[in-house]
C-alpha cells in the first residue's frame, strides 16, 4: 500500500484497513518500520524489545526509536483507562468520579464536555474542548457545540478543574454555564450540569441551583 493511501485510510477513520507495518510506517518510514517488523513480527514482540534491540536495526536512530516506544507507551496508558462509552450519569458524583482522574491534577484550567445519548449515557470519550491560564478557560459556544452535534447527543454535562484546588465556582463558571445552557437549548440538547472539580473535591452547579 502507498504512504498516501495509508495516511488517507487513516484520516478517514479506516485504521482497520492498514496493516500494522503501515501503520508503524507513518511515524517511522516504510524502510525502518519493515525491519522492526521483519526482526519482531508483532506488536507483543516489539513492546519487550528494549532500546538497544530498536538501535541494532537499520534505519532506526534515536529519534525513531523514541517514536516506536512512545507509541506502545500510548496504547498501554490508554489501555489502562477505564471505558467511556455507555456509562450512564444520573448525579453529579457520577460526573466527578469520570473526569476527576482526567483532569484533577493539570495545571491549567481544562474544561471538557461530555456527549450524552437521551438516557443520559456517554456517547464516547469526554471532549477537550477549552484549555486556559491557571484561573480561567475561556471557550466560544461554537466550540462546544461543535462535537455535541457531531456526535448527535441530546445532552451534555460541563466540567473542568480548578488548578487552585478549590472548586468553589467563580463568577466566571456561573456566565458560562448560563451561556452554555441558552447556546444547548437552541440546537435542541439538554444541558444538564457543569462540575468543578477540585482536589478531592467537587462543586455541581446543579446541585447547587445555579444552573
Amino acid at each position: 500500500m502507498a504512504p498516501d493511501t495509508s495516511c488517507q485510510l487513516v484520516l478517514a477513520g479506516d485504521e482497520d484497513g492498514v496493516s500494522t507495518e503501515e501503520l508503524l510506517a507513518l511515524l517511522i518510514g516504510r524502510s525502518a518500520a519493515h525491519h522492526v517488523m521483519n526482526r519482531f513480527g508483532t506488536l507483543g514482540a516489539l513492546e519487550e524489545a528494549t532500546a538497544k534491540d530498536l538501535l541494532d536495526l537499520p534505519r532506526m536512530g534515536p529519534r525513531r526509536v523514541a517514536a516506536t516506544r512512545a507509541a506502545l507507551a500510548l496504547a498501554r496508558r490508554r489501555g489502562w483507562e477505564p471505558p467511556f462509552r455507555g456509562r450512564q450519569i444520573t448525579q453529579s458524583s457520577d460526573v466527578y468520579d469520570l473526569v476527576s482522574p482526567l483532569i484533577r491534577h493539570e495545571r491549567r484550567e481544562v474544561l471538557l464536555v461530555l456527549a450524552l445519548d437521551a438516557r443520559n449515557c456517554l456517547i464516547r470519550s469526554p471532549y477537550t474542548v477549552g484549555v486556559g491560564s491557571l484561573t480561567q478557560a475561556v471557550i466560544e459556544p461554537r466550540d462546544m457545540l461543535r462535537p455535541l452535534i457531531v456526535a448527535a447527543a441530546s445532552a451534555a454535562v460541563l466540567a473542568h478543574n480548578h488548578p487552585s484546588t478549590h472548586p468553589e465556582p467563580s463568577r466566571e463558571d456561573v456566565a458560562l454555564s448560563e451561556m452554555m445552557f441558552e447556546a444547548c437549548a437552541l440546537v435542541g440538547i439538554r444541558l444538564l450540569d457543569h462540575v468543578v472539580v477540585g482536589d478531592g473535591a467537587y462543586v455541581s452547579l446543579a446541585d447547587k441551583g445555579l444552573l
